[in-house]
């Protein structure tokens, strides 16, 4: 990731516009490089039994090495973050879980991710036509065992034009992370669980997902 990295105001810069597939994320069948973006897919329709988190990292993740997550789908890489602000487009169609009290197929952007959990701003639990929703999530992972907390609430937001794709943003400022779709300000909270990790995408549920310019910028 070193040569996608440049320095700004507040220290460097990550940017990632996934044109090699060399640049080193993870390349497997269910996440790897499309054209200009990359791609996780989950083509599972149903769950049985309990369902591990897809975002354990293992005892293996370390700065600046790529992590793979098979169960749900999901990829992080680059350098840990601290204070920072990132964003990313994502176009993603998701199924149907299809299980009562299994929650809402989603996909995100997933961030300060370490060995004790991450968070994880999602889209999904489209309303109308002309609607999705975002919710803002915190995984704390214990052994082979993590908990959930919603730290903001399924919150309806127009989804964008057909093929357009949404642009999820963040600020994460010590305790205080506030969030951002295209361009305006969903919501701030405060949370001081996790304080620093690696960035990357989520995809939970059936369905696919395709993320684009991906920036990080440390504040």
């Amino acid at each position: 990731y070193e040569s996608r990295l440049t320095h700004g105001p507040g220290g460097m810069i990550y940017r990632e516009d996934f044109s090699d597939p060399g640049s080193g994320w993870p390349n497997h069948a269910d996440s790897h490089y499309v054209r200009d973006g990359y791609e996780l897919s989950n083509p599972k329709t149903e769950i049985a039994g309990p369902v591990p988190s897809a975002m354990t990292p293992g005892s293996g993740m370390e700065a600046g090495g790529p992590v793979a997550f098979r169960d749900d789908g999901g990829a992080a890489y680059g350098p840990w973050w601290g204070n920072f602000r990132a964003s990313v487009t994502i176009n993603a169609v998701l199924g149907s879980l299809n299980l009562p009290g299994k929650g809402t197929a989603a996909a995100g952007l997933v961030f300060r991710m370490n060995p004790r959990g991450y968070y994880a701003l999602l889209i999904g639990g489209a309303t109308k036509k002309n609607e999705m929703s975002v919710e803002l999530v915190r995984r704390d992972i214990a052994g082979d065992t993590y908990g959930g907390t919603k730290l903001v609430a399924w919150t309806t937001v127009p989804a964008a034009p057909p093929g357009s794709g949404m642009e999820l943003s963040l600020e994460a400022m010590g305790d205080q992370i506030s969030l951002y779709v295209d361009g305006r300000e969903l919501k701030s909270v405060r949370d001081d669980a996790f304080d620093h990790g690696l960035v990357g995408f989520v995809i939970s549920g059936p369905g696919r997902a395709i993320f684009r310019h991906l920036e990080v910028a440390q504040k």
